[in-house]
């Protein structure tokens, strides 16, 4: 399920869950929704960079859902890797941050199920779905 298709499925899984601080997030979830998101935003500034200032206004929601959703996707990150929200007070100490970070984008999760829930799943290929 590591496609383009299920690329797709992880960024549209982060949106729909952009409220949800119950439950896990995989690392698959975490990087489509960040890299999807930035492509997004990186194509319509492009396009709209040669015009007027205006053009950009609508990135301002966007960027404030953004940063919403992925302050909740971190949130389900941490518990993937078996951690509390309260592990968020690590990013204000210098260099424990950068430890933090490393494990969010690079660690996988738990394997089995932990306190806060069973791990992820990703949608399998069945009867006319490739």
């Amino acid at each position: 399920m590591r496609t383009l298709a299920g690329c797709f499925w992880g960024w549209k899984q982060g949106w729909r869950r952009a409220l949800d601080l119950e439950g896990r997030a995989g690392l698959w979830e975490y990087w489509c929704f960040k890299l999807g998101n930035a492509l997004l935003a990186g194509l319509y500034a492009f396009v709209v960079d040669t015009g007027p200032d205006f053009l950009l206004y609508p990135l301002y929601p966007f960027y404030l859902a953004w940063g919403l959703a992925s302050f909740t996707l971190l949130i389900r990150r941490l518990h993937d890797l078996g951690l509390s929200a309260l592990a968020l007070l690590f990013y204000l100490v210098p260099l424990l941050n950068l430890v933090l970070m490393a494990m969010v984008a690079f660690f996988p999760g738990e394997r089995g199920t932990n306190p806060y829930g069973p791990p992820p799943r990703f949608p399998q290929p069945g009867p006319g779905r490739a």
